[in-house]
Protein backbone atom coordinates (compact mmCIF):
# COMPACT_ATOMS: atom_id res chain seq x y z
CA UNK A 1 0.00 0.00 0.00
CA UNK A 2 2.79 2.41 0.90
CA UNK A 3 4.60 1.63 -2.35
CA UNK A 4 1.46 2.40 -4.39
CA UNK A 5 0.93 5.65 -2.50
CA UNK A 6 4.56 6.67 -3.10
CA UNK A 7 4.16 5.86 -6.83
CA UNK A 8 1.02 8.00 -7.09
CA UNK A 9 2.77 10.93 -5.37
CA UNK A 10 5.81 10.58 -7.66
CA UNK A 11 3.65 10.55 -10.79
CA UNK A 12 1.70 13.59 -9.61
CA UNK A 13 4.80 15.62 -8.71
CA UNK A 14 6.92 14.79 -11.78
CA UNK A 15 5.13 17.18 -14.22
CA UNK A 16 5.33 20.00 -11.66
CA UNK A 17 9.07 19.54 -11.08
CA UNK A 18 9.67 19.35 -14.83
CA UNK A 19 7.73 22.57 -15.32
CA UNK A 20 9.60 24.23 -12.45
CA UNK A 21 12.92 23.37 -14.07
CA UNK A 22 11.82 24.86 -17.40
CA UNK A 23 11.48 28.56 -16.59
CA UNK A 24 13.26 29.78 -19.72
CA UNK A 25 11.99 32.79 -21.64
CA UNK A 26 10.08 31.69 -24.72
CA UNK A 27 9.69 33.77 -27.86
CA UNK A 28 7.12 31.64 -29.66
CA UNK A 29 3.59 32.29 -28.44
CA UNK A 30 0.07 33.39 -29.36
CA UNK A 31 -2.24 35.45 -27.15
CA UNK A 32 -5.49 37.33 -27.43
CA UNK A 33 -7.81 39.20 -25.14
CA UNK A 34 -9.41 42.42 -23.97
CA UNK A 35 -7.86 45.79 -24.83
CA UNK A 36 -9.12 48.89 -23.04
CA UNK A 37 -8.00 52.52 -23.30
CA UNK A 38 -8.23 55.66 -21.22
CA UNK A 39 -7.43 58.88 -23.03
CA UNK A 40 -7.71 62.66 -22.67
CA UNK A 41 -9.99 64.80 -24.85
CA UNK A 42 -9.33 68.55 -24.71
CA UNK A 43 -12.14 70.97 -25.61
CA UNK A 44 -11.65 74.71 -26.19
CA UNK A 45 -14.48 77.22 -25.82
CA UNK A 46 -13.85 80.55 -27.57
CA UNK A 47 -15.26 83.84 -26.28
CA UNK A 48 -16.33 86.84 -28.44
CA UNK A 49 -13.26 88.78 -27.30
CA UNK A 50 -10.95 86.11 -28.74
CA UNK A 51 -10.05 84.49 -25.44
CA UNK A 52 -10.83 80.85 -24.75
CA UNK A 53 -11.22 78.39 -21.93
CA UNK A 54 -9.97 74.83 -22.08
CA UNK A 55 -11.25 71.66 -20.40
CA UNK A 56 -9.85 68.13 -20.49
CA UNK A 57 -12.09 65.09 -20.04
CA UNK A 58 -11.02 61.48 -19.44
CA UNK A 59 -12.65 59.03 -21.87
CA UNK A 60 -12.57 55.24 -22.23
CA UNK A 61 -12.66 52.80 -25.15
CA UNK A 62 -13.05 49.03 -25.39
CA UNK A 63 -11.78 46.48 -27.88
CA UNK A 64 -9.62 43.43 -28.41
CA UNK A 65 -6.15 42.43 -29.50
CA UNK A 66 -4.44 39.37 -30.98
CA UNK A 67 -0.65 39.09 -30.64
CA UNK A 68 2.01 36.56 -31.46
CA UNK A 69 5.72 35.92 -31.89
CA UNK A 70 7.95 33.20 -33.34
CA UNK A 71 11.61 32.52 -32.59
CA UNK A 72 13.58 32.25 -35.83
CA UNK A 73 17.07 31.93 -34.28
CA UNK A 74 18.52 31.68 -30.75
CA UNK A 75 18.56 35.48 -30.40
CA UNK A 76 16.01 36.67 -32.97
CA UNK A 77 12.22 36.53 -33.26
CA UNK A 78 9.50 38.00 -35.43
CA UNK A 79 6.31 39.38 -33.91
CA UNK A 80 3.01 40.98 -34.82
CA UNK A 81 -0.23 42.18 -33.33
CA UNK A 82 -3.63 43.42 -34.42
CA UNK A 83 -6.08 45.44 -32.33
CA UNK A 84 -9.40 47.20 -32.78
CA UNK A 85 -11.21 49.56 -30.42
CA UNK A 86 -14.53 51.40 -30.25
CA UNK A 87 -14.04 55.03 -29.29
CA UNK A 88 -16.81 57.54 -28.60
CA UNK A 89 -17.31 58.70 -32.18
CA UNK A 90 -15.34 56.21 -34.29
CA UNK A 91 -13.71 52.80 -34.47
CA UNK A 92 -9.96 52.31 -34.85
CA UNK A 93 -7.67 49.56 -36.10
CA UNK A 94 -3.97 49.12 -35.53
CA UNK A 95 -1.50 46.46 -36.54
CA UNK A 96 2.25 46.06 -36.60
CA UNK A 97 4.87 43.51 -37.65
CA UNK A 98 8.51 43.52 -36.70
CA UNK A 99 11.66 41.76 -35.64
CA UNK A 100 13.20 41.55 -32.19
CA UNK A 101 16.62 40.76 -30.75
CA UNK A 102 17.01 39.18 -27.30
CA UNK A 103 20.33 38.86 -25.48
CA UNK A 104 20.79 37.15 -22.12
CA UNK A 105 22.41 39.44 -19.54
CA UNK A 106 21.80 37.20 -16.52
CA UNK A 107 20.17 33.83 -15.81
CA UNK A 108 16.54 34.13 -16.97
CA UNK A 109 16.99 37.86 -17.80
CA UNK A 110 17.08 39.14 -21.40
CA UNK A 111 17.86 42.51 -22.86
CA UNK A 112 15.19 43.01 -25.53
CA UNK A 113 15.11 45.37 -28.54
CA UNK A 114 12.42 45.54 -31.21
CA UNK A 115 11.71 47.47 -34.39
CA UNK A 116 8.38 47.33 -36.23
CA UNK A 117 6.32 48.66 -39.11
CA UNK A 118 3.05 50.15 -37.81
CA UNK A 119 -0.24 50.87 -39.56
CA UNK A 120 -3.05 52.73 -37.83
CA UNK A 121 -6.54 53.45 -39.16
CA UNK A 122 -8.54 56.16 -37.41
CA UNK A 123 -10.36 58.05 -40.16
CA UNK A 124 -7.76 57.27 -42.79
CA UNK A 125 -4.86 54.83 -42.72
CA UNK A 126 -1.43 56.04 -41.60
CA UNK A 127 1.89 54.20 -41.94
CA UNK A 128 4.67 54.48 -39.41
CA UNK A 129 7.30 52.69 -37.38
CA UNK A 130 8.21 52.03 -33.79
CA UNK A 131 11.31 51.00 -31.87
CA UNK A 132 11.54 49.85 -28.26
CA UNK A 133 14.10 48.46 -25.81
CA UNK A 134 13.99 47.07 -22.32
CA UNK A 135 14.28 44.01 -20.11
CA UNK A 136 12.35 40.74 -19.83
CA UNK A 137 12.86 38.48 -16.81
CA UNK A 138 11.53 35.23 -15.37
CA UNK A 139 11.34 35.88 -11.63
CA UNK A 140 10.15 32.33 -10.98
CA UNK A 141 8.99 29.33 -13.05
CA UNK A 142 5.46 30.75 -13.01
CA UNK A 143 5.96 34.53 -13.01
CA UNK A 144 7.54 36.73 -15.67
CA UNK A 145 7.79 40.51 -16.09
CA UNK A 146 8.92 42.90 -18.82
CA UNK A 147 9.45 46.64 -19.15
CA UNK A 148 10.14 48.51 -22.39
CA UNK A 149 10.59 52.12 -23.44
CA UNK A 150 9.65 52.96 -27.02
CA UNK A 151 9.18 55.62 -29.65
CA UNK A 152 6.46 55.57 -32.31
CA UNK A 153 6.12 57.87 -35.33
CA UNK A 154 3.82 58.14 -38.35
CA UNK A 155 4.26 59.78 -41.74
CA UNK A 156 1.05 61.82 -41.62
CA UNK A 157 -0.50 64.20 -39.10
CA UNK A 158 -0.05 61.86 -36.13
CA UNK A 159 2.85 63.19 -34.09
CA UNK A 160 5.60 60.87 -32.91
CA UNK A 161 5.89 60.26 -29.19
CA UNK A 162 7.61 58.18 -26.54
CA UNK A 163 5.74 55.48 -24.62
CA UNK A 164 6.26 52.85 -21.96
CA UNK A 165 5.22 49.19 -21.90
CA UNK A 166 5.04 47.17 -18.66
CA UNK A 167 3.71 43.62 -18.51
CA UNK A 168 3.48 40.35 -16.60
CA UNK A 169 2.79 36.73 -17.42
CA UNK A 170 1.56 34.10 -14.98
CA UNK A 171 2.32 30.63 -16.34
CA UNK A 172 -0.25 27.99 -15.48
CA UNK A 173 1.74 25.14 -17.05
CA UNK A 174 4.15 24.58 -19.93
CA UNK A 175 1.51 25.54 -22.50
CA UNK A 176 -0.90 28.05 -20.95
CA UNK A 177 -0.53 31.35 -19.18
CA UNK A 178 -2.29 34.63 -18.43
CA UNK A 179 -0.72 37.75 -19.93
CA UNK A 180 -1.30 41.36 -18.88
CA UNK A 181 0.20 44.63 -20.08
CA UNK A 182 -0.10 48.40 -19.66
CA UNK A 183 1.03 50.83 -22.38
CA UNK A 184 1.19 54.50 -21.46
CA UNK A 185 2.19 57.72 -23.24
CA UNK A 186 0.87 60.71 -25.19
CA UNK A 187 -2.06 61.24 -22.81
CA UNK A 188 -3.35 57.69 -23.29
CA UNK A 189 -3.21 54.42 -21.39
CA UNK A 190 -3.96 50.98 -22.82
CA UNK A 191 -4.66 47.84 -20.81
CA UNK A 192 -4.44 44.29 -22.17
CA UNK A 193 -5.30 41.01 -20.47
CA UNK A 194 -5.87 37.57 -21.93
CA UNK A 195 -4.69 33.97 -22.22
CA UNK A 196 -1.34 33.06 -23.81
CA UNK A 197 -0.34 29.76 -25.36
CA UNK A 198 3.42 29.12 -25.64
CA UNK A 199 4.94 26.68 -28.09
Amino acid sequence: MKKRFALVIALAVTPLTAFAADDSLDYTYLEGGYLGSRYDVTTRTYEPDGSFSQTTDRKTADGGSVRGAAAIAPNFHVFGDYSTQDFEFLDTEHWRVGVGYNHGIAPKVDLLTRIAYDRSKVVESSDGWSVEAGVRAALSPRFEVHGLAGYQDYEDAIEGDFYGRVGVQVRLDRLWGISGEVIFGNGQEQYFIGPRISF
